[in-house]
């Protein structure tokens, strides 16, 4: 059985999310939340955030985060290319290596360790684990 038309129905409808979007774009929240008062704010945020998808505009609230670096971190990208290792910079200048790397990618720049470079620097690092006395004075003279 369908349900009865009443005023109620078009006067309360479910507005158009992309209609809801523009008009958070255009007026802001103020003006959309009295065009739909009897919707919650966060009803309102959805729709809005449904109808800038399907009309392809940016999403809100989005920010580029764009970061100087300090002097320190600028000097440990690099050391980062000239010791070829980012454990090295880490142990030379107490930068540590998340700071290291996290840099590089700000900078659009590739972390600049080889795979054999890697492989080299695990095996004398387990070396110096197990306490073999010529590894840690190779690790001390690759520094």
């Amino acid at each position: 059985m369908r349900r009865p038309q009443t005023i109620d129905t078009h006067l309360y409808a479910r507005p158009d999310p992309v209609v809801v979007a523009m008009i958070l774009a255009t007026k802001g929240q103020d003006a959309a939340q009295e065009r739909w008062h009897w919707c919650e704010p966060r009803t309102i945020a959805t729709l809005a955030r449904i109808g800038r998808a399907r009309s392809g505009m940016a999403p809100q609230g989005t920010r580029v985060r764009v970061s100087a670096l300090t002097g320190r971190e600028a000097i440990a990208v690099e050391a980062a290319y000239v010791l070829d290792s980012l454990q090295a910079v880490d142990i030379a200048m107490g930068v540590p290596i998340a700071s290291t790397r996290s840099a590089l990618q700000a900078r659009g720049l590739p972390v600049t360790r080889t795979a054999a470079a890697r492989s080299v620097e695990g095996k004398l690092s387990r070396r110096i684990l197990r306490g073999d006395e010529t590894a840690v004075a190779a690790d001390a003279l690759s520094l």
